[in-house]
């Protein structure tokens, strides 16, 4: 995102942009949260916001094989939902709804959670975490980046 870019804080921990930007991997706009645990947004959180937004769209097809894995497993499990036959139809039922970007932490590696409401999971949604602008979870939203889980290891 461009210095261009006016972070307006929504609560005591969290910043948007003034505008949502444009996101190759998803292509579309994302909205677009960072949580500075009331503090001002540091440097290393726009960097992983920037990385993120510079992945290129030709990762998407491994993204998308992915996503309908996800959906494979949930509808074995529940039966029902949309009829999604291939992974490349998979990405017209998820609506992205937030690419979050936690506190960066001292290891010096890139997060970025990202939230999404698929047709085949609308109670739970989907949450991604990337790492240095790899996808390394693919899971029922959980609010991962606030729990202990992510903070004990990143």
């Amino acid at each position: 995102m461009g210095a261009t870019v006016k972070w307006i804080r929504t609560d005591g921990s969290f910043f948007q942009p003034d505008r949502s930007p444009v996101c190759p991997l998803f292509d579309s706009e994302v909205p677009v949260l960072i949580h500075t645990g009331e503090q001002e947004i540091e440097p290393n959180q726009l960097q992983a916001l920037n990385r993120f937004l510079e992945i290129p769209s030709s990762e998407r097809a491994g993204l998308k094989a992915k996503l309908f894995a996800d959906y494979l497993e949930v509808f074995d499990a529940v039966g029902e939902g949309p009829e999604i036959i291939s992974p490349e139809q998979v990405w017209k039922f998820v609506q992205w709804t937030t690419v979050l970007i936690p506190l960066q932490g001292l290891s010096g590696s890139r997060f970025v959670f990202v939230k999404g409401d698929p047709a085949w999971e609308l109670e739970h949604g989907v949450e991604l975490l990337f790492r240095d602008e790899k996808l390394i979870r693919l899971d029922r939203q959980s609010g991962a980046f606030l729990s202990t889980c992510f903070w004990d290891w990143y």
